[in-house]
């Protein structure tokens, strides 16, 4: 199936060659008896899966079209997406992420699934998926619940916590406020969002049963987005379609040239001051530092991770950036920017969120 984007020899080598070396970690699992197929996510992703793009267990055509697409955001939270995968358009999300893919074999449901819901009561059935709010939250199997967790764990946890609240402290990401100020802006209106404290272990996929395991913490402090009114709010963000990965591909590959990548560290930070104003309430657990106050809250001056606009603000800051640098932002894609000398390209250079090729 050709999907948007460029074709040819070139594109196919250059797009075979990154799906073999960048998604090398991922694999496939074939459950015939269950009548799935799926596909684990280790290596963050911002693009939905399709089967077709890497050499697959099973014939395409014993595929239906139904794809449940269950999500690790890498700015914390899980995700789940039902949809089609055979109607040929690249869908990106708006953070990178981790997860499993999961296909439905024709020759097993044809008859039993035809609907949405049809098609989680059959998974469910089958304990593939566990719909309930607190099988979502399991389903992450990255996410420390702390109220539970052991001593040990806990002051790992506080300690990531504390780290993560010195990089607000190192952008100046949010200003304190509280007492008769606070209470001003309240009286105007003024509604605070709620934050929530993402905790995981980035080396949970080391763990091996029988095998003494050392976490690796890592908490993410995020706002509750869907606390936000979206009037008045752009929240698109552009980022590179496939048409501006593959031509990047086929001019790297054509030329002979080595592909550079990078990934910007803390960086909706770095996007644009905000232009409204957002309170933050403190998270549930507070913030693991010396002379807390409970009923300070916090007005934003960056973008926050989970934030309706935040992926806008940075993309903003990141082409006013590259444009200054000598970059022109091309008319082919919002994500997509080079540098020509005499008609000829020099540089080319495309973004997925933080992600730069």
């Amino acid at each position: 199936m050709n999907r948007a984007g460029a074709t040819g020899s070139g594109v196919d080598l250059a797009q075979e060659g990154w799906n073999r070396s960048h998604f090398a970690s991922d694999t496939w699992q074939h459950l015939p008896e269950h009548g799935l197929l799926i596909r684990k996510h280790e290596t963050p992703r911002t693009a939905l899966f399709f089967p077709d793009s890497v050499k697959c267990p099973v014939e395409i055509e014993q595929l239906s079209n139904i794809r449940i697409t269950e999500m690790t955001l890498n700015h914390g939270g899980f995700k789940r997406k039902h949809d089609t995968w055979d109607e040929g358009s690249c869908v990106n999300m708006d953070s990178e992420w981790t997860g499993k893919t999961i296909f439905v074999l024709k020759s097993t449901v044809a008859n039993q699934v035809k609907t949405k819901e049809q098609t989680h009561a059959f998974l469910a059935e089958r304990s593939m998926v566990d719909l309930s709010k607190s099988g979502k939250k399991k389903a992450t199997g990255k996410q420390f619940n702390y109220e539970k967790e052991n001593e040990e764990t806990r002051k790992g946890v506080d300690g990531s916590r504390k780290a993560e609240w010195l990089k607000w402290e190192k952008f100046m990401a949010v200003r304190p406020i509280e007492g008769e100020e606070l209470q001003q802006l309240l009286r105007e209106g003024y509604k605070p969002i709620g934050t929530q404290w993402i905790d995981t272990d980035k080396h949970l996929h080391l763990k091996r049963p029988g095998v003494p395991h050392k976490p690796e913490y890592k908490s993410r402090l995020v706002a509750l987005g869907n606390q936000e009114t979206t009037l008045g709010i752009r929240t698109d963000s552009p980022t590179a379609d496939l048409d501006s990965v593959n031509m990047i591909l086929s001019w790297a590959a054509s030329e002979k040239l080595k592909l550079m990548a990078l990934d910007i560290t803390n960086a909706y930070f770095h996007g644009e001051t905000m232009d409204r104003l957002m309170i933050l309430k403190p998270p549930r657990g507070g913030i693991p530092i010396e002379g807390y106050n409970p009923d300070r809250m916090y007005i934003c001056r960056t973008p926050i991770y989970g934030s309706r606009d935040s992926g806008r603000l940075f993309w903003k800051r990141l082409r006013k950036e590259s444009i200054a640098a000598g970059l022109t932002a091309s008319k082919l894609g919002s994500a997509l920017f080079y540098i020509a000398k005499d008609s000829e390209p020099k540089v080319m250079m495309a973004s997925h969120v933080d992600d730069l090729i």
